[in-house]
């Protein structure tokens, strides 16, 4: 009969510390899942809008993109061939030479007189004079005479060679901001699908966690689905990062202001 209840003691002091042996253990794994347990408010997208970015049309990109230094270099140069041309249609004005003088004085004699009767006598007669030279002098030059004409036609060269290579710099400026222009497009409609692909990371993330904890799901399921939450995160700042990278290039191409504006609408 003792026997029978040292028995039934034994039993029961077993029982009570396997239960706790039990308590400790989920406590333990607890402790450990919990770096896998994302916070409610971590991991959500922050709205920057930069997937509704609304980009400027092309026409008033171009038109800024001649304020440019690279495209007013240009239009210096062909100012000063413009000037030069206007110097060497007046080369003829140096064949001639123009002269003027004009003097002013007094004239004057002095007299004297005397004979054998008559002591010396000295006599002054002298007058006021002005008068004014005007000249001009012909010296043509026949080597510059000759090349006249030809230097004209060069120069006219010079200024339509100036203004095809403001045609070049132009169209190449255009076709950077054509490719700035398209790959900002394609990254704002690539960051457009991060951003769903993002929320749906983080709805998945929240109903694998939500699982986790009522016990459907292993750590292993919840380390996936963090995982794929990272990878969506990375993603999608990799697209933000590729899109203001081109904005910031089209920006300095077309001197037009593209990130702050939007920033002013969003405030």
């Amino acid at each position: 009969m003792f026997m029978r209840k040292l028995l039934k003691i034994k039993i029961r002091i077993a029982l009570i510390i396997a239960f706790w042996g039990c308590i400790n253990m989920t406590n333990k794994a607890q402790e450990v899942d919990s770096s896998f347990i994302v916070p409610e408010k971590s991991g959500e997208l922050i709205d920057d809008n930069f997937s509704m970015l609304v980009l400027p049309p092309l026409d008033l990109l171009f038109e800024n993109a001649r304020k440019g230094p690279g495209v007013q270099l240009y239009e210096l140069k062909m100012k000063e061939q413009g000037e030069i041309l206007k110097r060497e249609k007046n080369t003829w004005a140096s064949f001639l030479t123009l002269g003027a003088g004009y003097h002013y004085g007094n004239v004057g004699m002095y007299s004297s007189y005397s004979d054998v009767s008559t002591p010396l006598i000295t006599q002054y007669t002298g007058t006021t004079q002005s008068s004014w030279q005007v000249g001009v002098n012909l010296n043509v030059s026949l080597v510059t005479l000759l090349d006249l004409k030809p230097r004209i036609k060069r120069q006219k060269i010079a200024i339509e060679m100036a203004n095809m290579e403001r045609e070049q710099a132009l169209d190449e400026l255009r076709s950077s901001v054509v490719d700035m222009y398209t790959k900002a497009q394609l990254q704002i409609s690539l960051l457009r699908l991060q951003a769903q692909a993002v929320v749906y990371a983080n709805a998945m993330f929240k109903m694998v966690e939500q699982d986790f904890l009522n016990g459907q799901k292993d750590q292993a399921d919840l380390s996936n689905a963090k995982s794929d939450q990272s990878k969506a995160l990375v993603a999608y700042e990799e697209s933000k990062s590729n899109l203001i990278g081109a904005l910031l290039k089209l920006e300095i191409y077309t001197r037009t202001a593209i990130i702050n504006n939007q920033n002013k609408k969003n405030k």
